[in-house]
């Protein structure tokens, strides 16, 4: 579960936020309190998880999303402005563990950052897009404050986001708490 309080959202000049993997809304309370958003939607996928968070917040601009992350997107993002600018804030890792509503497992379920990742960017242009990423260090070896994780993940690293997103956008590692990716536009 990320930290995404260590961040300031304002920053990134977005004014939609979306969120995979709601958890117990405390990165949702947090982007609430940015004006700039007009609109914010959270997705989660455990049912207790969801009727938890709708109850912890009450913001007009907020959606609250129950469903897996790839469907959910795909029917978010045609209803937004070409001209929108999204912070996707991803951290959809291990749906429920930390909650020990589930188990934590190595499969495309379990770890869907690629696939939502080549979803967003089949279904919208992304160029103006911000994305943070959580649990860089699933991925990456590093110094990370909350230590290093050994998983199978490491072998393949962030190529496929490289790939995606790195003719298009400026990537930064950070690694405070378990890791982030920050992805922001690069100035043409």
């Amino acid at each position: 579960m990320g930290e995404l309080n260590q961040h300031d959202l304002s920053c990134f000049g977005c004014n939609v936020f979306i969120e995979t993997g709601t958890g117990k809304a405390v990165g949702t309370s947090y982007a609430c309190t940015f004006p700039q958003f007009r609109e914010l939607h959270t997705i989660e996928i455990m049912p207790q998880l969801h009727e938890y968070s709708k109850s912890t917040i009450n913001d007009p601009r907020l959606t609250f999303h129950l469903g897996n992350s790839v469907d959910t997107i795909k029917a978010i993002l045609p209803k937004l402005d070409k001209n929108d600018r999204v912070l996707f804030w991803l951290d959809a890792h291990f749906p429920g563990a930390d909650y020990q509503l589930a188990p934590y497992k190595y499969d495309a379920e379990s770890m869907p950052l690629n696939i939502e990742l080549q979803t967003i960017c089949g279904e919208r242009d992304t160029r103006n897009d911000t994305f943070i990423i959580d649990d860089l260090r699933l991925y990456e070896e590093g110094s990370y404050e909350l230590g290093s994780a050994t998983l199978p993940l490491k072998k393949s690293g962030i190529g496929f986001i490289e790939e995606l997103l790195g003719k298009s956008h400026s990537i930064k590692r950070d690694y405070r708490h378990q890791g982030f990716l920050i992805l922001t536009p690069k100035i043409v």
